[in-house]
């Protein structure tokens, strides 16, 4: 498949605008971090979009995703591809929170990892269950509005611990970016110009 030069600009703007927004957040010291970056307009302007324009780009190109792969490779693929990356980074992590302790039991050392795991790669994480909801849905509900729907609502009820508050805010954009590919692949499939018959 050819790539696409608009998704990949949008792609590169996305990550320049969360590296600039890390800077500002974390750059200035934990003063700033702790409240006063909330206050930097240009940090206000890039958290108003940039993680939602990523997970409508996420959406877009799952589509692509799902038509190309089988639903077992797939499955394969959002481990390989998003949960290994977790697992490792989330080791990079623990070591810098655990390094400096003398002293480890087992059992903290086995919590400290789970917790790092399941708090740190948030984006990742909300990826990694945002394509699994739409690839079970797709398989057994063959991309049921209805389907989609109650995921939605269930949003609402579900308790926010653990980043789930998260994931719940990334699940509509995943949505969204994947649909309007869906629907824009079949209405240009089908679309009959007058003066090219």
């Amino acid at each position: 498949m050819e790539r696409n030069a608009k998704i990949d600009f949008l792609r590169a703007f996305a990550i320049i605008t969360v590296i600039l927004g890390h800077c500002i957040q974390f750059g200035q010291g934990p003063v700033y971090y702790c409240g006063k970056c909330l206050e930097d307009y240009l940090f206000r302007f890039i958290y108003s979009f940039h993680m939602p324009l990523f997970m409508l780009l996420s959406g877009y190109l799952f589509y692509s995703t799902i038509c190309r792969h089988s639903f077992p490779a797939n499955i394969l693929s959002r481990f390989r591809t998003l949960f290994v990356p977790i697992i490792m980074w989330s080791i990079v992590s623990f070591i810098i929170y655990t390094y400096h302790e003398s002293s480890h039991t087992f059992r903290y050392l086995f919590t400290t990892y789970a917790s790092t795991m399941i708090e740190n790669s948030w984006f990742l994480w909300a990826i990694f269950y945002c394509s699994f909801a739409v690839l079970i849905v797709n398989r057994f509900f063959k991309d049921s509005i209805i389907i989609y729907l109650i995921g939605l609502i269930l949003t609402f009820v579900i308790p926010d611990s653990h980043n789930l508050s998260l994931y719940k805010f990334m699940y509509p954009y995943f949505l969204i970016g994947y649909f309007y590919h869906k629907y824009s692949a079949k209405i240009n499939k089908n679309l009959i110009i007058p003066w090219k018959v």
